[in-house]
C-alpha cells in the first residue's frame, strides 16, 4: 500500500506554506512579462480541453483586451492581499477534495524499488496515475 501524510498533515502543510507566500506572489507577477503570449500560445491546448467554452475564441479576446501592465497593476493590488485569506477560506474544499484522492492513493498496492530508476518510475508511479485517473473516470474524484 502507498502511504501518505494523510489528510490533516497535507491539510496543515498546504496551510502554512500560505504564511510567507505573499511576498514571492507579488515579486512573481512584477517577473512576468509575457504572461499573454504564454496564454495565446496555450489557446490550442485550453480549446482541446473545453471545446464548448472556446468555440466562438471567448478566452482569445478577453486575453486582448488586457495589457501586461494593467494585468500586473490588478494582479499585484487584489491578489496580494487576498492570497492568504483566500487559501484559509478554501480549507474545507481542499479538505473534501483532498481526502478522496489520498484514499485512492493509499489503496495502491505498489512492488517493491528496484535499482533501476526507469522500471520503478514504471512500477511504482504508473499504477497510481491510473488509479487515479480511473477513479476520475468513474466519477470517484
Amino acid at each position: 500500500m502507498v502511504k501518505t501524510k494523510g489528510v490533516e498533515r497535507s491539510v496543515s502543510n498546504w496551510k502554512s506554506g500560505v504564511a510567507g507566500a505573499s511576498g514571492r506572489y507579488a515579486e512573481g507577477i512584477q517577473a512576468t512579462n509575457d504572461w499573454q503570449e504564454k496564454a495565446m500560445a496555450a489557446e490550442d491546448r485550453y480549446a482541446a480541453g473545453i471545446q464548448s467554452a472556446v468555440a466562438n475564441r471567448s478566452r482569445e479576446k478577453g486575453l486582448s483586451k488586457v495589457s501586461n501592465s494593467d494585468w500586473k497593476s490588478k494582479t499585484a493590488s487584489k491578489g496580494t492581499v487576498r492570497w492568504a485569506p483566500g487559501v484559509n477560506a478554501a480549507e474545507s474544499d481542499y479538505r473534501k477534495g483532498l481526502a478522496p484522492v489520498l484514499s485512492v492513493i493509499e489503496g495502491v498496492a505498489l512492488p517493491e524499488r528496484t535499482n533501476d530508476a526507469a522500471a520503478n518510475v514504471a512500477g511504482r508511479v504508473t499504477p497510481i496515475a491510473v488509479a487515479l485517473q480511473n477513479a476520475k473516470r468513474e466519477g470517484r474524484l
